[in-house]
């Protein structure tokens, strides 16, 4: 073969193919996808000891209903929407300003006593409130009633993210480094935003006889749920009113970009950064504090990819969600066949998510910014 000669001093487009490649590690395009997962394994887990995890969800006795029935003003019997009352309870009707004294009980009916104010007609569906039991010196024991212990549950979800490499592609030297390790933290963070989705929009289902999937918050929560389009600063906080009745004084946002993008139009000047949020908690915080409570607030970027999830904001109060792993999430190497010329792996977890009293959490949805 001729040589080819080249006139002149090398330059660096001459002799291209002895130049050694400047070429950065593989860079991940959104090395973190899930912040509720990072944050609950922050807080610790429960492990499940059954593929179906459970529950028992209680609550205070109610103290308001209302009327079934409208009553005139000598009435001293009363339909009621709700059987809630034993013999002795103070009830105010509050639209009209009088009371009555529980005297007997019935399902759907109470008989009572009028008290203070002079009674008037009631109207059907008008407001009925318990103050307070009543009873007379050396009273024997009154009317016992207990409230049902509600049971709930979710399944654990077996989820595996697999790759591999031929034993040829194993050996060969890459810029990255050893490509088995480079891929096995690339499907990695595939894996973790599985778990994510499954933590917000899992739908819980048993398939055959043993093929579960577990239920995420936007399953299980139905009480405390708006949909606006934009949003002010009333709205914000009207939802904060109803998102903080129960629970812990403190909850976390997990935001849309939209979601971000209609809380910063009117509340950028309330909001602060968490500056350890990363260090404390695993994922970077905003932080809102209002007169209803403080709300930890968490971008989640890659919702924006949804036209619909890319409108939502979920408000988690951390104290009432528990993660249930069946098998903790771990990388499992050599699930090849034996005569496999290569290495298959896989990243795999058994999950599950326990949704405590829906009515402590709240979502936001179909935003689309602002007002």
């Amino acid at each position: 073969m001729p040589v080819t000669l080249i006139s002149g001093a090398e330059a660096s487009t001459s002799n291209v193919d002895n130049k050694v490649r400047d070429m950065l590690p593989v860079a991940e395009l959104e090395p973190d996808a899930a912040p509720l997962t990072a944050l609950m394994n922050k807080i610790g887990s429960k492990p499940a000891r059954n593929p179906k995890v459970e529950w028992l969800e209680d609550e205070l006795k109610s103290r308001v209903t209302s009327l079934s029935a409208s009553a005139t003003s000598v009435a001293t019997a009363f339909g009621v929407s709700a059987d809630i009352f034993t013999v002795g309870d103070v009830v105010n009707f509050t639209p009209n300003g009088f009371s009555i004294l529980v005297t007997a009980t019935a399902a759907g009916a109470v008989t009572g006593t009028a008290i203070g104010t002079q009674v008037s007609a009631a109207t059907a569906a008008s407001e009925l409130f318990i103050v307070a039991n009543a009873n007379a010196e050396g009273s024997s024991l009154t009317e016992i009633k207990i409230t049902q212990l509600v049971p709930q549950y979710n399944y654990c979800q077996i989820v595996q993210e697999p790759f591999g490499v031929t034993a040829t592609e194993d050996w060969t030297e890459h810029y990255s480094g050893d490509e088995r390790d480079r891929l096995a933290k690339h499907h990695g963070i595939i894996h973790a935003r599985q778990i994510e989705n499954i933590n917000f929009f899992g739908v819980r289902s048993i398939q055959g006889t043993n093929q579960r999937t577990a239920g995420g918050i936007d399953y299980y929560v139905s009480t405390n749920v708006t949909a606006l389009t934009t949003m002010s600063l009333a709205q914000w906080e009207a939802f904060l009113r109803i998102a903080f009745r129960y629970g812990s004084r403190e909850k976390w946002a997990f935001c849309s970009s939209r979601a971000v993008q209609a809380i910063e139009g009117f509340a950028a000047s309330n909001i602060r950064v968490v500056n350890d949020g990363a260090s404390t908690y695993g994922v970077h915080v905003k932080q809102y504090v209002s007169g209803q409570g403080t709300v930890n607030i968490v971008h989640h970027v890659d919702w924006q990819d949804s036209s619909i999830y890319g409108g939502y904001l979920f408000m988690v109060d951390m104290d009432a969600v528990k993660a249930r792993p069946g098998r903790a999430t771990r990388l499992q190497r050599d699930v090849h066949a034996p005569d496999y010329d290569g290495f298959k792996d896989r990243w795999i977890s058994e999950y599950s998510i326990a949704v405590v009293h829906e009515r402590k959490h709240g979502m936001l949805t179909g935003l689309t910014g602002a007002n």
